[in-house]
């Protein structure tokens, strides 16, 4: 039996019907609800297997609980499900939403069904708006909640949370104090981000928003929508705020808050101006360097933190472990800036590591495999 026959019936198994939606789960064994980002990804997995109904039916279930205001949130409940936080709203979804690949995921069904996407876009437009009215500082975003950067326990939250190498209590509890002091607000950004107890500019997310940005763009131009201008304004300006992000004195793109840079930046995340494309090819060049040094070339690449960093766990939640998605999200980059070799090396070590089990994370040193094995956006290694 194929690989490719034992993810699809992992994915046939983690499909939903919840009141006429009709998406994935992250996992059946783990995960058992939608979310955002993940349907994204199922999103662009379908469309890759030629599955573009299945394709349409994750992001038309995700906006058909966008809030009113445009928001659309990062968890969306079964009908029978109960909340396990306290999001501060009657609805049956979260309160706070997810890196914004929609636009992208759009872009790759738009190639097939113009109409869906055309009847979709208003809806896109809203999203897209309101993450532009509500988050925008200078141009750049910001997250109001670790979990809003789908990097829930990453390292680089350790300095903006006023803590050194936290247990995962310890997080836990500090993340149901930030949601639980954001629903006081009433759901006001605005008025949170003031707060500073969590504003914070993230290199991840907003290298992300740059590359919906540009779906945005093509989608407006593809449709015929005069909003074309508009986004492909805010993508300029986006892209000029971005040099905020640079570091000059560690020499690296890496994610600030009000107090400045993060400590914790010896990590992934500093790759990822290559997948917002903001990059000369000399500086792309000095980025592929590091890349394949010791620190991030593990027998797996590619890591989430350093294994030369004193914060790297090798086999813990967003603190050294390898995730599919990143790697699909910097093969692709690479490509884009013709380092074709180094891209076809991390997809080649991502298809060993699935054929151990589709896993939500994998040791970078052993390739073990953790959390859930039938994890639905590993399937991304087949997009690579």
């Amino acid at each position: 039996m194929s690989l490719k026959t034992d993810y699809l019936k992992i994915l046939k198994n983690n499909q939903r019907n919840s009141g006429g939606r009709f998406f994935t789960l992250p996992s059946s064994s783990y995960y058992p609800h939608q979310w955002f980002w993940d349907s994204c990804f199922h999103s662009i997995i379908y469309a890759s297997f030629g599955q573009f109904q299945k394709a349409e039916d994750e992001l038309k279930s995700l906006l058909a609980k966008q809030w009113e205001n445009g928001m659309i949130p990062h968890m969306i409940y079964l009908n029978d499900a109960r909340f396990d936080e306290d999001w501060g709203t009657n609805q049956m979804t979260s309160s706070i939403t997810q890196p914004p690949m929609i636009a992208y995921a759009m872009e790759k069904i738009c190639k097939r069904n113009k109409k869906f996407v055309k009847d979709m876009f208003e809806q896109l437009e809203k999203y897209y708006d309101w993450l532009y009215d509500a988050r925008s500082e200078d141009y750049l975003l910001s997250i109001v909640h670790p979990w809003e950067s789908g990097l829930d326990d990453f390292v680089s939250w350790d300095s903006v949370l006023c803590l050194e190498n936290p247990d995962k209590k310890t997080l836990a509890d500090k993340k149901r104090y930030l949601l639980a002091e954001y629903v006081k607000t009433g759901h006001d950004s605005r008025r949170f981000m003031k707060r500073n107890l969590f504003n914070v500019k993230c290199l991840v997310f907003n290298s992300i928003y740059i590359l919906n940005l540009r779906s945005m763009v093509t989608l407006a131009k593809v449709l015929g929508k005069n909003s074309e201008q508009k986004y492909q304004n805010r993508l300029d300006k986006t892209i000029i705020a971005y040099k905020r992000f640079f570091d000059k004195k560690t020499g690296v793109y890496t994610t600030f808050d009000s107090n400045g840079f993060v400590k914790n930046n010896n990590n992934f995340s500093v790759f990822f101006p290559l997948v917002a494309g903001v990059l000369t090819e000399e500086e792309a060049k000095g980025l592929v360097t590091k890349m394949k040094t010791h620190d991030f070339w593990t027998k797996y690449p590619i890591p989430t933190v350093a294994k030369t960093d004193k914060s790297f766990e090798a086999d813990r939640y967003w603190r050294g472990t390898v995730w599919i998605n990143i790697n699909w999200f910097l093969c692709k980059a690479l490509r884009k800036y013709g380092f074709f070799e180094v891209a076809d090396e991390i997809k080649k070590k991502s298809l060993e590591l699935v054929k151990t089990g589709f896993y939500e994370y994998f040791n970078p040193i052993t390739g073990e495999g953790h959390g859930p094995d039938d994890f639905s956006w590993s399937g991304l290694v087949f997009d690579m």
